[in-house]
C-alpha cells in the first residue's frame, strides 16, 4: 500500500496545545455577559416556520426587543441588512441547487439533502463574516457545497454497494486531476460541476485551488478508510480529526478568496486552522450517537460517559478561549469595520455549537454538569431540547414549502 501524500501543514502544534489544556471549565464568562440575565436559547425553537414572511418578521422583532446585555443571542443573528441578505441568499441557494440538479432529482427529491445544504450554507455565512467582514457567497463555495452533497449521496446510502462507492471515489480522484468521461447519472453531475469550476477558475491560473480540493478529497477518503478501525487509539483519531478539520477549513478559506483581489493573511490562515480543528471536535461530539450506531470512530468514541466526556468538552471550551485570544493578538479581524464585534461573534458561535452538541446527549453527562454549564454560559439547559428540535422544524419547513416554490417532486 502506498503511503498517503504529505499534508501541507503539521497539526502537531495544535495537538500539543490541546494536550496541555486544563480539563476544567474556563473560569471567565463570555464578554459583555454581566448585565441583564438574557433569555435562554429556547427562543430558537419558537421561530414560526409557517411561512417565510412570518419567519423573517419574527427574527426582526426578536432583534428589536433584545436587551443590550444579551450579546449571546444577538451575535448569532446578523444585523440588518445582513439578515435580509442571508435569508435571501439561502433561498437563492436552494433555487440554484434545484436548477443544477435538474430532472435527475438526486438531491432535490431528498429533503434531508436540502436541509444539509442549507446548514452548510449558513456555516459558510460564518466563514464570510469572520474572514471577509461581509456577506459574499462566491460560486466556489456553492461548488464545494454541492460536491459534498453528491458524494455524501452515494456514501451515506446503505443500498449502494461497496464496489459502486469505490468506483465513484476513484472517479472523483481522477476527475480532480483531469477531465474524465462520466459513466452514470452521479458521475455526470460531478463532471458538470467540475466543468463549471474549471470554466470559472482555470487550472493554469488557479492551481492552488485544485491543490486544496485534492487535499480535501484525500483526507475525506482517509477518514472514511479509518472510521471502522476501532482498535486504533484515541490519539490516532484525535490527529485525524485535526487533519480533517484543518484541511477542510483551509480549502474553504482559499475558495472564499477565489474571486477576491487579495489573498488570505497569515493570521487568517492560523485562525482557520484552529477554527477547523474546533469545528471537527464539536461535530464529533454532536454525531456521537449516530457514529456509535454506524460503528464509526472519532476523536471522542473512546471516551466513557461521565468524567471523561466532561473533561473532553471542557478542553473544547478552553481551546475556544485560546483561539479567540490568538485571533485578537494576531489582529485577524483588523480589516473588519468592528473587530471587537467579530471577536464576540466568533466566541459566541463556537460556544453555542458546543452547547448544542452537549445538549443532544444527556446520556453522556450528569445533570450537575448541565447546571455548571448553565452557570458559566447563562443557558437554561432544561430548555435546550427545544433548541435542537429546530433541526426537525427546518427539515419540515423545506419539505412543506420548497416543493411548490422550486417545482420539486418530493415524495
Amino acid at each position: 500500500m502506498s503511503r498517503p501524500a504529505a499534508l501541507p501543514f503539521d497539526p502537531t502544534p495544535l495537538l500539543r496545545t490541546w494536550a496541555t489544556l486544563p480539563t476544567g471549565l474556563p473560569a471567565a464568562r463570555l464578554p459583555d455577559r454581566t448585565g441583564t440575565q438574557p433569555e435562554n436559547l429556547a427562543f430558537l425553537a419558537d421561530l414560526p416556520f409557517d411561512t417565510p414572511e412570518a419567519q423573517h418578521a419574527y427574527v426582526r422583532r426578536l432583534r428589536a426587543r433584545a436587551a443590550p446585555a444579551n450579546r449571546f443571542a444577538q451575535d448569532l443573528l446578523p444585523a440588518q441588512p445582513g439578515l435580509d441578505a442571508l435569508i435571501a441568499g439561502a433561498e437563492q441557494h436552494l433555487a440554484d441547487l434545484a436548477t443544477f440538479d435538474g430532472p435527475s432529482g438526486l438531491l432535490t427529491q431528498r429533503p434531508e439533502r436540502l436541509f444539509m445544504s442549507v446548514m452548510w450554507y449558513l456555516i459558510d455565512y460564518v466563514h464570510q463574516r469572520l474572514l471577509l467582514g461581509r456577506v459574499h457567497y462566491p460560486f466556489a463555495l456553492f461548488f464545494l457545497n454541492l460536491c459534498y452533497l453528491y458524494v455524501d449521496y452515494c456514501f451515506d446510502d446503505a443500498a449502494t454497494s461497496p464496489a459502486k462507492k469505490y468506483r465513484i471515489a476513484r472517479y472523483c480522484g481522477q476527475r480532480l486531476q483531469q477531465p474524465t468521461p462520466a459513466y452514470d447519472a452521479l458521475s455526470e453531475k460531478i463532471d458538470a460541476l467540475m466543468r463549471l469550476f474549471e470554466g470559472r477558475y482555470p487550472r493554469t491560473t488557479h492551481p492552488h485551488l485544485y491543490d486544496r480540493l485534492r487535499e480535501t478529497f484525500t483526507i475525506e477518503r482517509r477518514s472514511m478508510q479509518y472510521q471502522g478501525m476501532g482498535w486504533r487509539s484515541q490519539q490516532f483519531f484525535l490527529r485525524l480529526t485535526a487533519e480533517k478539520g484543518i484541511v477542510t477549513s483551509l480549502c474553504i478559506l482559499d475558495l472564499l478568496y477565489a474571486d477576491a483581489p487579495t489573498s488570505p493573511s497569515p493570521a487568517q490562515q492560523a485562525l482557520m486552522r484552529g477554527f477547523g480543528f474546533l469545528m471537527q471536535l464539536i461535530d464529533d461530539v454532536s454525531d456521537y450517537r449516530s457514529d456509535q450506531r454506524a460503528g464509526c470512530h472519532s476523536s471522542c468514541s473512546h471516551l466513557r460517559p461521565g468524567d471523561e466526556f466532561e473533561q473532553h468538552v471542557n478542553r473544547i471550551f478552553q481551546l475556544i478561549q485560546v483561539l479567540v485570544a490568538q485571533a485578537d493578538q494576531d489582529s485577524a479581524f483588523a480589516h473588519h469595520p468592528d473587530p471587537e464585534d467579530t471577536t464576540r461573534f466568533l466566541e459566541s458561535f463556537l460556544v453555542f455549537f458546543t452547547l448544542y452538541a452537549v445538549g443532544r446527549h444527556p446520556e453522556l453527562f450528569p445533570q450537575s454538569y448541565y447546571q455548571r454549564l448553565s452557570t458559566s454560559f447563562l443557558i437554561a439547559f432544561a430548555d435546550l431540547p427545544k433548541v435542537y428540535a429546530l433541526d426537525q422544524k427546518i427539515y419540515q419547513y423545506i419539505q412543506r414549502y420548497y416543493p411548490d416554490e422550486l417545482g420539486l417532486a418530493i415524495p
